[in-house]
């Protein structure tokens, strides 16, 4: 008997547990079979709507070719109608709408795949067009680049990338490249960003029509301007590599795209990885050559790249090597900010807060040239959109302060700073003469304070330093006894200060031969000398008397290789300025007065020529080894 009820007992359970394994099996199924009811329905919905856009109900709808042509005509339509907003409103809304109904069809794949790369090619000739229209054409991209993202268009782009077909990776990577706003570019780094690099790069060997080339290092610009560890990832997938071997290319839009990629990922990639891959892959030489351009903006981006690294220690030694910082100022005495933005508007575009936070610190660099061209840039960034948002922006990312201090320098960045501030309604700060040694007592202070020794002021005023005294006696012995200044580091950064205040003075009348021209021509750090060689008495005409020990006693250089440097200068240059001098120039043959003269001009254009040189090196090597791997052909 008890077995029996056991037995019962087990089958009333085993009862329920085929009603539970039914009842989910028939749930799965139903959703199953709705998800699968859905899609068709989703389906034959779209291709209702198709049968009512075709002009021939008898014939079958043709996505490929019906599709984009009434995108553009509704765009067409849109543009000649612009000033009725009724018409505005309708035709935004007709364009996104037909957008979308076309990231249906290809993620549905309704659309044969060998007409993807026409529809793809068809969308991004609407999205230039868009841009093209005055006034709106920033909204209705926008609304499109958001659709794109919110439409899975994004998705559908980059997975076309890791295709088999070239033309739909190239239509796919041309597409994806207009739709890069700040929220899509940060949705590929997230969801794809491996497959577009290496898509976009993955072919560096083999050569790239202008038009592929151009794609590519667009995309690489934007993914650039990401953060630190988004461009270590596009170096390990080949980015920087395939920026470099564009570099090489004569096309405008291919080297404006290579100078801006490389200004973002100087900006953005600052870890010890990516300062590696800057020196090895010779990017300061590649930016001299991209600098010696004749496009405004090309040489433009590429200064601005060079200054970003040369706020960086670490790459400072290797900037200066390239020779392209001394291309900075050139650029700056030749350009004025208002002209220049009226001439490139449609290439100067406004950057984002974070890319200007990042810019800030060059402000505060120890190269001259770096804040000049930095309170340039920030200039021009003021002069563009509404005053309203710069001037918050500005300060928020702390750019209002550090101009202030720029704009009462004596230094060419001031002009930029000052111009800013008056943009902005600021009060301008009093600016120091560049003619230091004519400062007063009182102007003496204002620079101390001006350069971050606010606390020492009355040292200064009570010792009654003034600009000749601070340019001739002041150093490390008067600074720690009669100063007061007992901090040893804080010695060290004035006496830093110092010396770079003595490089951009202007000496005016005081220096009637350029005698400071003379010591720049050597070296641009030996201008540190010029006034203490001045106030001795030194004038070019008169650099025959100079001698060793006269350079170390009464101008108080110290430096053996710089005195050993300024007498070979002297020794190479009397002989062809001075017919008259107890090297008995009219006695030399025409041989030797032609070798002098040629190792004169080798020492003067010594920096520029080893740069061109090893430039060309660089181009050779890549053509004669083109089955190497990557890294030794820039190694």
């Amino acid at each position: 008997m008890q077995r029996k009820i056991d037995l019962c007992a087990h089958l009333f359970k085993l009862n329920n547990s085929f009603r539970k394994v039914w009842s989910r099996s028939e749930r799965q199924f139903q959703r199953i079979t709705l998800e699968t009811c859905r899609v068709n329905l989703q389906r034959r919905s779209l291709f209702v709507q198709m049968q009512q856009f075709s002009n021939n109900p008898n014939h079958p709808f043709k996505p490929a070719m019906d599709y984009p042509t009434i995108i553009l005509d509704n765009l067409d339509r849109f543009i000649s109608n612009v000033d009725d907003q009724q018409n505005v409103e309708e035709g935004i809304q007709k364009c996104t709408q037909s957008f979308q109904k076309i990231l249906q069809l290809l993620n549905l794949s309704q659309i044969e795949y060998v007409e993807v790369p026409n529809i793809l090619n068809k969308m991004s000739e609407m999205m230039t067009k868009a841009r093209s229209i005055p006034t709106l054409g920033y909204e209705l991209e926008t609304c499109i680049c958001k659709i794109m993202r919110e439409c899975q268009g994004l998705s559908y782009l980059i997975s076309n990338c890791d295709s088999n077909n070239d033309a739909v990776i190239f239509s796919s990577a041309k597409l994806l490249g207009q739709c890069l706003t700040p929220e899509n570019r940060a949705y590929v780094v997230e969801h794809g960003l491996e497959k577009v690099v290496r898509g976009v790069c993955g072919t560096t060997r083999n050569r790239l029509s202008v038009e592929q080339s151009r794609v590519r290092t667009g995309i690489l610009e934007h993914l650039f301007k990401h953060s630190d560890s988004t461009c270590e990832e596009i170096l390990r997938f080949g980015g920087l590599q395939a920026v470099i071997e564009d570099c090489r290319r004569n096309d405008v839009e291919i080297l404006r795209n290579c100078a801006k990629a490389l200004t973002n990922f100087s900006l953005y990639g600052r870890s010890r990885e990516i300062q590696k891959a800057i020196i090895h892959h010779n990017v300061t030489l590649w930016l001299f050559s991209l600098a010696f351009n004749d496009d405004d903006i090309v040489k433009y981006y590429a200064c601005l790249a060079t200054c970003i690294l040369a706020a960086d220690r670490k790459l400072l030694a290797n900037v200066l090597r390239s020779g392209t910082l001394e291309l900075v100022e050139l650029f700056l005495i030749n350009h004025d900010p208002a002209e220049f933005i009226v001439s490139n508007r449609s290439h100067i575009l406004s950057q984002s807060k974070n890319w200007l936070s990042r810019l800030t610190p060059v402000l505060n660099s120890t190269r001259a040239e770096a804040v000049d061209l930095a309170a340039f840039h920030f200039l021009l960034e003021a002069s563009i959109g509404q005053l309203e948002e710069n001037i918050e922006v500005f300060r928020e990312i702390g750019a209002m302060d550090v101009l202030n201090k720029i704009g009462s320098a004596p230094s060419l960045g001031a002009k930029f700073a000052a111009r800013v501030l008056r943009l902005f309604g600021e009060k301008v700060p009093a600016k120091l003469s560049k003619q230091a040694h004519l400062w007063s007592v009182n102007e003496v202070q204002q620079w101390v304070s001006h350069i971050g020794f606010s606390q020492y002021r009355k040292n200064f005023r009570e010792v009654g330093v003034d600009g000749d005294l601070l340019l001739r006696e002041v150093n490390e012995k008067t600074l720690t006894e009669d100063l007061n200044i007992k901090n040893g580091l804080h010695r060290l950064r004035f006496l830093r200060e110092l010396k770079n205040l003595k490089k951009y003075i202007d000496y005016g009348s005081l220096d009637e031969d350029d005698l400071n021209g003379f010591l720049r021509g050597i070296n641009a750090e030996y201008s540190v000398y010029t006034y203490a060689m001045l106030s001795a008495g030194v004038r070019r005409r008169l650099l025959m008397n100079v001698t060793e020990e006269f350079l170390r006693t009464e101008c108080k250089i110290e430096n053996s290789i710089h005195v050993s440097q300024i007498l070979n200068a002297i020794a190479d240059t009397l002989p062809a300025r001075y017919g008259q001098c107890n090297r008995k120039f009219s006695s030399m043959s025409a041989e030797e007065i032609f070798s002098r003269m040629s190792t004169l001009i080798d020492r003067k254009l010594q920096p520029i020529v080893t740069s061109i040189k090893a430039v060309n090196d660089k181009l050779d090597a890549m053509d004669s080894s083109s089955d190497d791997d990557d890294d030794d052909d820039l190694d």
